[in-house]
């Protein structure tokens, strides 16, 4: 393992064949994330099939010579398949909710 290719987004293998995407794409608007005093490459992956979608920000760093990754998963479904329409989050809700996941995931630490 080496810093560079811990921090490649090599294309997925999906059903045995490799993928024409890669397997997450460097955010273009945060491309590092400082967490517990380490910086961690950010990037960010999903996708969306039968109504339902899922977001990944993952976060990865070479640190002692090994390769590391967080994510922030956030799936959802669209409220719409449903009769009668589910509720969905008020924006304050997800502000709040967006937060409380920030906090966990800074919160991570490397112990000696």
């Amino acid at each position: 393992m080496t810093p560079d290719v811990c921090v490649t987004p090599y294309p997925r293998k999906e059903n045995g064949r490799i993928s024409e995407t890669p397997d997450f794409l460097v955010s273009a608007e945060h491309p590092v994330e400082v967490i517990g005093g380490v910086q961690f490459l950010h990037g960010v992956s999903g996708g969306v099939a039968s109504s339902n979608s899922i977001g990944t920000d993952l976060y990865r760093a070479f640190h002692r010579k090994r390769c590391f990754e967080l994510e922030v998963n956030q799936t959802g479904v669209d409220p719409n398949v449903y009769d009668p329409p589910i509720k969905t989050l008020a924006p304050v809700q997800q502000k709040k909710l967006d937060q409380t996941m920030s906090t966990i995931l800074h919160s991570f630490r490397f112990s000696e």
